[in-house]
């Protein structure tokens, strides 16, 4: 096995994951690295630039409910409803009045659109 200590760790996009990976790829990757490649750059809905854009205008909004992971959910996922919003947070038990919830499509929309 491999012998490393984790130095930090913090939840990051699948945009981000991918730009991450893009730049290690030049160095021999094992084959589930290479699987993990693959997959979010399948997976990736939004460039790097915007999901940080994103990220940073969502929290913006000062929702003390909308915790970092869930943030990360929803820049993935980019969900235009109400419906999807809450299918997407439902296992975090995390419920958004109404007001916070438009706010939080009406930033969402903006980069689902591209």
């Amino acid at each position: 096995m491999y012998d490393y200590e984790v130095l930090e760790e913090k939840p990051v996009s699948i945009a981000e994951a991918k730009e991450i990976m893009k730049k290690n790829s030049s160095k021999e990757m094992t084959f589930e690295q290479k699987q993990s490649y693959e997959h979010v750059k399948k997976m990736s809905k939004l460039k790097e630039k915007d999901a940080l854009k994103l990220k940073e205008e969502l929290g913006a909004l000062s929702i003390r409910k909308l915790k970092e992971i869930n943030t990360i959910r929803i820049i993935d996922l980019l969900p235009t409803t109400p419906e999807e919003l809450r299918f997407i947070l439902a296992d975090t038990k995390t419920i958004f009045d109404k007001e916070e919830a438009d706010k939080i499509l009406e930033v969402v929309k903006k980069y689902a659109k591209r």
